[in-house]
């Protein structure tokens, strides 16, 4: 049985299963992101990165990006979950002539300007499942937190 639905947006190149834990899964179009709780689609939401991507948003697509993280800014919560370590960033970017303090810098502008959540995985070698992980937890405690809430004003009208 499944605590909750996860949708995954239909244009997702590489989605997340999450079959190790106790949620269903469907495929869906996304606004923003590359997933969400079902119901909640429009306030909670999570971008999947892999160093590849994560690269490509930033150099040759930051524009689209950029769209992305704008529209992210109405959401409660947002997140851009990489499937790589921090420390990768500026081991494997010079290679590429990116510019790792200007990557960092938009990471943070993004993050302030929009309220949005970077967040990256602690290993390379299980990165991916690692960041499957993190995201279902996430998803988890905002799931338990709305029923909570629910609860708390089906309660207060029962008292009425």
């Amino acid at each position: 049985m499944s605590d909750f639905t996860i949708i995954v947006d239909s244009r997702e190149q590489a989605p997340f299963t999450f079959e190790r834990f106790p949620v269903s899964v469907e495929v869906g179009t996304l606004t923003t992101g590359d997933y969400a709780i079902k119901h909640f689609e429009h306030r909670f939401g999570w971008e999947r990165k892999s160093l590849e991507d994560l690269y490509g948003s930033m150099f040759q697509g930051r524009e689209r990006f950029a769209r992305e993280m704008h529209r992210a800014r109405g959401y409660e919560y947002f997140a851009v979950v990489v499937e790589a370590p921090y420390s990768v960033l500026f081991e494997q970017m010079p290679r590429r002539k990116g510019n790792p303090k200007a990557f960092v810098n938009s990471c943070r502008s993004w993050a302030q300007k929009n309220g949005i959540q970077f967040w990256f995985a602690r290993t390379m070698g299980n990165a991916r499942a690692e960041a499957e992980a993190e995201m279902y937890q996430q998803m988890r405690l905002m799931w338990e937190r709305e029923i909570k809430t629910m609860k708390t004003l089906q309660k207060a009208l029962e008292a009425k």
